[in-house]
């Protein structure tokens, strides 16, 4: 009989156990993160880019909330409204580095509601991504970049949206 009464209170404890992690929120890319304002920010950036590498480019312009215009003038036969085509066509044709994150250097705020965040990005062979010297700049005198800075926004609704596209290679 003790054994009985042991067993069950297993049975029992394993059922309330699992009974109350039902209700408990995740946080997925795509959630809204749970923390600081500077998590949230951090959180917000890494998941449009992890949506800009896998090529899940209608959920990444869910998270972008900067000006299409450079895109459009890039693209213009493209749907001007069209915002996943778009950041795809930056991706694949225009010279955007839709890269995945490395590492967050840093994250301040800049102006309330504004964040800067500072990151690194890993290439395709899982390389630290480096923009050499631009637009004729010999070596020496301009150093390549690892390191990139990018503004996120947190709306009036709450939410957190990039408003940088990214890294521009000619």
């Amino acid at each position: 009989m003790k054994k009985r009464m042991v067993y069950f209170g297993v049975i029992f404890l394993l059922v309330l156990g699992g009974m109350t992690s039902c209700g408990r929120e995740t946080n997925g890319p795509g959630d809204a993160p749970q923390g600081s304002d500077q998590e949230q920010a951090a959180a917000a950036f890494r998941a449009f880019f992890d949506y800009l590498a896998a090529g899940d480019y209608r959920r990444a312009a869910a998270h972008f909330g900067g000006s299409y215009d450079v895109l459009r003038s890039y693209n213009p036969g493209a749907d001007p409204e069209d915002r996943a085509a778009l950041l795809k066509q930056a991706c694949l044709g225009n010279g955007f580095q839709c890269l995945k994150v490395d590492e967050i250097a840093a994250v301040r705020e800049n102006t309330p509601g504004e964040w800067l965040i500072t990151a690194s990005f890993l290439t395709d062979q899982g390389r630290v991504f480096s923009r050499g010297p631009c637009c004729g700049a010999e070596e020496g005198v301009q150093s390549a970049e690892t390191e990139f800075t990018f503004r996120v926004k947190r709306q009036a609704s709450g939410e957190y949206l990039v408003m940088d596209l990214p890294v521009y290679v000619p």
